[in-house]
């Protein structure tokens, strides 16, 4: 199919950028969505294995209707019996499908039949017991492998029912939601560029010359003209990639199920096709008085339906009933270089990167020492121009910004020696921008992928310390255990001696890559360890605070220098594939280190996006820091969800109502195929919820924008996003050399938010002065005598830390 004609580009007057093949104008959330509605027909009539998919969604669809049904009565009694029965049938029919999840194992025994066909006791009783095992846990707040799936089969068969959400009160809720963004949230605007894919450079220019014309602010989109259905997402939706897909409610993660990638992609579509079902059967009509009608006739309609449904669909069927719902999502999709060759066919560029036009040169090649599995060549980066890089190629963002890519380019003029006049020096006239990190992916949930760092040889106590850590063959040469992206690294606690330490690694390798601040004990079946965490129906899921920090970073005393390999940590600075169904999202966020992030929806439904611009941000922050029993801490470690429920009030409401939203100041904007979105640097907070299966590469990326700049990065940022130094990105950017290189002092004092408390400080809270009145760093800097030596030693940055992955605007 050809492109109409682009229509995106001849739909308005925009404003050409002087010197750029970039224009810009504003757009509102109603604008983009009928301009670009042409994109999603696209993605589904051109894609053969989202087809395939479809079509196996609706063999799972008949093995729910098929379901053998007992009790059909119009009571509760009948409805839990259905939902759960259909449910069943789900699960039976999806092990037939994905053989990973035959070895998650049920809870109550299978009735073998005489053929050999496996199947449940269908009797009222059997299925009752079914509900009380599945819930139980859940409601101590443990979550098994087979509760998480059972609580993913369960919303699917509580869809299908429907009967659940026509109960008066969440129907209720639902048409009140709806009638808000109906009325209030179609006219947000946003600045969007739009034009031909160019270069990353061109791109970066464009955004600095927004900037420059006082036209930049927390949010910005783009849109590329020349956008089509590439080949390469095809071949990644026909693979069976292993993923590990985390369970969300409303209230946040509650645990994670492995599958295969097409098994994610065909739940999803299922879930959309109940959707979308449920909506023309239950709620298109004449609503309540006073609500606005739901009709066929506008699509936009649908929208505002599935963001009303995901804001009100409960976390638990009934209370105490153990009948828990909840939505799939797979962040930062990975596997090995040798893979990607295999999916993409030989010879193609191995990232993770679905754009057809990818080229960027194999300096970036596979480490089995790096968590992500890929490490930059330095030496070879040197002969790259990253920054001539294809615009929808986000895989090399990171790689012409300020940072990491400023890191590049000063290195190169180091080692190669080109003057002011070479390819270098007219980069640094333009302006390069880093890559951006998915929140969450994109994703917006606390990142538990680690990045290798290394440990400085003149501290000998750091030695020590990985030498025995890594006394294992197994053990990479870091000291700590090697794990694939696809699996978390917990955050290590302090008292845990060396060898305990190796069997907790050793019990989390099946876990996910996404940590779940809210999520129950994740105890695995049989066999398996069992990761702490609060669940919903929990007294801790409640107070959702607390999460522990996740390790970042990886030491080792015999490491090459930092000037020889880069490792690349997933989804920050290289390019994370983010895989979501409707109703998924993020938490409420900042970046990472208060650094800007970059996704591009590359295939699939729209994306909703919630953010505050910069005149709101001081009032939204204070507010946002006191949403949770929490806090500030809960804020910054993405343990926010921002559809979660106030229990302490009776009946129990949002926390951050749509009407307090409203009142902030906050936006609302879709993010359609072939559109990406920029967050800006500082605290540009925001949330994202998608309406169906979408596609999207995310990672993190800078631009010095708005004021700010790598140093006011570094002292403006929120330190609860890495309590500790050894865990955090922050540690990474230090001992990878990155901030040496730029210039930047690692002992410069946070002259905002409270210091660490570190071993040997005398200082728990820092002075409470504004960015301007910074005070010198000897009147309060805290006692850190290994830091202090390492300094004297090599003139290195031993103590530095960032925050986690979003951008923002600081106050």
């Amino acid at each position: 199919m050809t492109l109409p004609s682009m229509p995106y580009a001849g739909a308005y007057d925009d404003e050409p950028l002087p010197n750029r093949c970039w224009r810009h104008g504003e757009r509102t959330f109603s604008s983009t969505f009928h301009t670009l509605q042409y994109r999603l027909d696209q993605c589904m009539s051109e894609s053969a294995a989202y087809q395939l998919c479809r079509s196996q969604a609706s063999q799972l669809y008949k093995s729910m209707a098929a379901a053998p049904i007992l009790d059909s009565k119009r009571n509760y009694v009948g409805e839990q019996h259905r939902i759960v029965t259909r449910a069943q049938a789900l699960r039976l029919a999806l092990e037939d499908l994905d053989s990973s999840i035959q070895h998650i194992p049920w809870s109550s025994p299978l009735v073998v039949a005489d053929d050999g066909n496996c199947s449940l006791d269908p009797s009222p009783a059997a299925v009752y017991a079914e509900v009380k095992a599945s819930g139980q846990g859940m409601e101590r707040g443990e979550v098994t492998r087979y509760s998480a799936l059972q609580s993913a089969c369960l919303l699917l068969a509580a869809l299908f029912e429907r009967t659940p959400f026509s109960d008066t009160d969440i129907r209720k809720r639902v048409f009140s939601d709806f009638t808000i963004l109906k009325r209030d949230f179609r006219h947000s605007h946003l600045r969007t560029l739009h034009g031909p894919t160019t270069s990353i450079d061109e791109l970066f220019g464009s955004i600095k010359d927004l900037d420059k014309a006082g036209l930049a602010d927390n949010l910005t989109g783009i849109v590329f003209d020349d956008w089509t259905v590439h080949k390469r997402v095809d071949a990644f939706l026909a693979s069976d990639i292993p993923v590990e897909a985390m369970c969300l409610t409303q209230e946040g993660p509650v645990g994670k199920i492995a599958c295969r990638l097409r098994t994610f992609v065909i739940l999803a579509v299922l879930q959309e096709r109940l959707l979308k079902e449920l909506f023309e059967t239950k709620f298109v009509g004449e609503p309540a008085r006073g609500f606005e009608a739901m009709t066929m006739e506008d699509p936009m309609d649908q929208l505002d339906f599935v963001e009303a449904m995901v804001r009100n669909t409960p976390a638990a069927y009934a209370a105490g009933k153990g009948m828990y719902y909840a939505w799939l999502y797979a962040p930062e999709i990975n596997t090995t270089p040798e893979n990607w060759e295999a999916i993409f066919g030989k010879g193609s560029n191995r990232l993770p990167s679905l754009y057809d036009g990818v080229n960027v040169p194999d300096v970036v090649v596979a480490d089995p020492t790096s968590d992500s599995g890929y490490s930059m060549d330095l030496p070879a980066s040197f002969e790259q121009d990253f920054d001539q890089a294809d615009a929808q190629a986000a895989v090399g963002f990171p790689w012409a910004d300020d940072l990491i890519g400023k890191y590049l380019r000063k290195l190169r003029e180091k080692k190669v020696g080109k003057s002011s006049n070479s390819v270098v020096g007219k980069r640094e006239r333009v302006g390069k921008v880093p890559g951006h990190g998915i929140s969450a992916a994109g994703n917006g949930h606390p990142r538990v992928t680690s990045n290798g760092h290394y440990a400085k040889k003149k501290v000998k106590k750091e030695e020590e310390e990985a030498d025995d850590v890594g006394d294992s063959d197994s053990d990479d040469e870091y000291g700590q255990k090697r794990q694939s992206s696809l699996q978390p690294r917990q955050a290590v606690k302090s008292a845990e001696k060396p060898g305990e330490v190796q069997a907790r690694r050793r019990s989390l390798r099946s876990a996910t890559v996404a940590s779940t601040p809210t999520t129950g004990k994740v105890k695995q079946e049989e066999g398996e360890d069992e990761v702490a965490g609060p669940g919903p129906g929990s007294a801790a899921a409640e107070k959702m605070s607390k999460k522990a920090p996740q390790r970042c970073g990886r030491k080792r005393a015999d490491s090459a220098p930092p000037d020889e390999k880069l490792h690349l940590p997933l989804g920050v600075f290289l390019v994370g594939i983010i895989t979501s169904s409707a109703y998924t999202n993020t938490q409420l966020h900042i970046e990472d280190l208060l650094l800007m992030s970059i996704n591009i929806n590359i295939f699939g439904a729209p994306k909703i996006w919630w953010w505050l611009p910069q005149e709101h941000v001081p009032s939204f922050k204070a507010y946002a820091e006191t949403l949770t029993l929490g806090g500030r801490h809960d804020l910054y470690t993405k343990a926010v969800a921002p559809f979660g429920m106030d229990k302490t009030l009776s009946p129990a409401e949002h926390r951050m109502p749509l009407t307090k939203l409203k009142e902030f100041g906050a936006r609302r904007v879709i993010q359609m195929p072939g559109m990406a979105i920029l967050t800006s640097p500082g605290y540009a907070f925001h949330f994202t919820v998608s309406m169906g299966l979408n596609i999207a590469e995310s990672c993190n990326m800078f631009l010095e924008i708005l004021g700010w700049n790598v140093d006011r990065l570094w002292t403006e940022r929120p330190l609860e996003q890495y309590p500790d130094a050894s865990n955090s990105m922050a540690q990474w950017m230090q001992d990878m050399g990155v901030l040496k290189v730029l210039g930047v002092d690692p002992g410069q004092l946070h002259a905002t938010y409270p210091l660490p408390v570190r071993k040997g400080s005398t200082n728990a809270v820092a002075p409470s002065l504004g960015a301007s009145t910074l005070p010198a760093p000897t009147s309060t800097t805290p006692d850190l005598p290994e830091v202090e030596e390492a300094a004297e030693e090599e003139e290195d940055d031993e103590n530095f830390e960032l925050p986690p992955d979003d951008l923002g605007y600081d106050v």
